[in-house]
């Protein structure tokens, strides 16, 4: 999240992949949020 607007939404069990998005910003300080869950090598198959 930055600024509270989400710009990727990655959400759910899966293999690795890449997602991309982007957000426009202003000059200035801003939030950044990054949140995650890893789970075993064994959960996605």
């Amino acid at each position: 999240m930055i600024d509270r607007d989400t710009v990727i939404d990655n959400d759910g069990i899966h293999g690795m992949k890449q997602m991309i998005g982007s957000h426009h910003m202003k000059l200035g300080r801003r939030r950044f949020r990054l949140s995650y869950f890893q789970g075993s090598a064994t959960v996605v198959g």
